[in-house]
């Protein structure tokens, strides 16, 4: 037998004083989900993110398949893992988007878009290819792009500087990128933030900026960081599954 679990991710949003405090999503018309949810398996509660992890739908997704959210240390490693990019304990993976900055100086600039119109692969390669020779030419960093405007820098013997300060993009849109310089640790990053806008201001398209966010580790297991030739699970990528190293939480993981 064949089951769907359908996770409407971030669909119900915050309360509105416009929809009489209701969320969006509670004020909604939704007859479709309405039905679906008389045929669904019936759960009264599922408390998907356990107490004391960080809020997100990183760790919560991590729940609902099964694996122990416990061992999550960060986003991008696991973005990399399901790109079928190895992962090394010693190493810092940081989300880096391609971006759309406004302004003419990166001290006055804001962030406007945080996917450079969602940017298509075709149209990130040869800028991702520029970023590499350009701004991230030194051994310690490696930058890979599994997909559209999503790139993940791996950072040479940088798991010492986890966890970072690091805003989501997304996050803060209309913000001055200035504004976000961070502290000892994420000052270097700032700079190639600063002289990426320097590189890409004539791509041919909205990217002009790039992004850090999500800074992680390895994801750590009950025996140590996560090495290849764990149990497997599946990670999406570019529309196919692909093998990750990652152990399930097992049945009595408490959620």
């Amino acid at each position: 037998m064949k089951r769907i679990t359908l996770i409407l991710d971030g669909s119900a949003d915050r309360p509105n004083a416009a929809l009489m405090n209701k969320t969006p999503l509670a004020a909604a018309n939704t007859p479709n989900l309405d039905a679906l949810a008389q045929k669904a398996t019936k759960l009264l509660r599922v408390k998907t993110i356990p107490d004391g992890l960080e809020i997100g739908s990183a760790v919560a997704n991590m729940g609902l398949l099964g694996l122990d959210p416990h061992m999550y240390r960060g986003r991008a490693a696991l973005e990399a893992a399901g790109s079928g990019i190895p992962l090394d304990p010693n190493n810092l993976y940081i989300r880096t988007n391609l971006a759309t900055l406004t302004g003419d100086s990166y001290d006055t600039a804001v962030l406007s878009d945080y996917s450079a119109g969602e940017l298509p692969t075709d149209k990130a390669a040869p800028i991702v290819e520029l970023l590499r020779q350009r701004v991230f030419n030194s051994p310690e960093y490696v930058l890979h792009h599994p997909e559209s405007f999503r790139c993940i820098l791996e950072v040479k013997g940088g798991a010492k500087l986890y966890p970072m300060q690091l805003a989501p993009a997304h996050d803060i849109i209309g913000c001055r990128a200035a504004d976000f310089s961070g502290g000892e640790k994420e000052r270097p990053f700032m700079e190639l933030q600063r002289r990426a806008f320097e590189v890409l201001k004539n791509t041919g398209t909205k990217c002009n900026a790039i992004w850090f966010w999500g800074d992680s580790l390895a994801p750590e297991g009950r025996g140590g960081p996560l090495r290849a030739g764990r149990n497997h699970t599946y990670a999406r990528h570019n529309g196919r599954r692909k093998h990750t190293h990652i152990p399930h939480g097992g049945s009595g993981q408490k959620l």
